[in-house]
């Protein structure tokens, strides 16, 4: 059995600036290295007496590739992708090794280096982490593992066993 990771939220300390001022004027960033993202505002709120206004930005690469990076006042506050799908470009990819994941983590960061400005160390926090199991069990039908474990309960895992599904 191989638990692998799969689609990452995270949020960095210190936000990071864009570089496009695509929160400025609201358009698709034009002919430019950074031509497959594209802006989707979220709205204003206020915090503390603040005014925010929360954007995304999405990066549409071929073969399923995507991030999502969110936005607060033309800074970039967060991000989710699939880090399998990043990296190798296909759906229902699974990364095998730390090499694997250290280069998924390389190249998300390398596309975001093309619309906000990273420091050379850069900080942040998981949100969120999704886990996907991997296995064969010889005579064993997935679906009999599937349900054997499905009501394990961890403190930090947030969905019902309701909201499991088998893929």
């Amino acid at each position: 059995i191989f638990i692998m990771l799969d689609t990452i939220t995270l949020r960095f300390r210190r936000p990071l600036p864009d570089r496009l001022g695509i929160i400025k004027d609201h358009t698709r960033p034009g002919e430019t290295l950074a031509s497959n993202w594209y802006y989707q505002p979220k709205g204003t709120t206020v915090f503390n007496g603040v005014i925010q206004k929360k954007a995304c930005l999405h990066f549409k690469g071929r073969g399923g590739r995507y991030i999502r990076l969110f936005l607060t006042n033309r800074f970039a506050d967060g991000l989710s992708t699939s880090l399998p799908n990043f990296l190798l470009g296909r759906e229902g990819s699974i990364l095998t090794s730390q090499e694997e994941l250290d280069r998924s983590m390389d190249s998300v960061f390398g596309e975001i280096g093309r619309v906000c400005e990273l420091p050379e160390e850069l900080d942040y926090d998981f949100i969120r982490v999704d886990l996907c199991l991997q296995f064969r069990i010889p005579g064993l039908p997935p679906s009999a593992f599937f349900t054997s474990v499905r009501s394990a309960r961890h403190p930090l895992i947030h969905s019902s066993a309701e909201e499991w599904t088998v893929r």
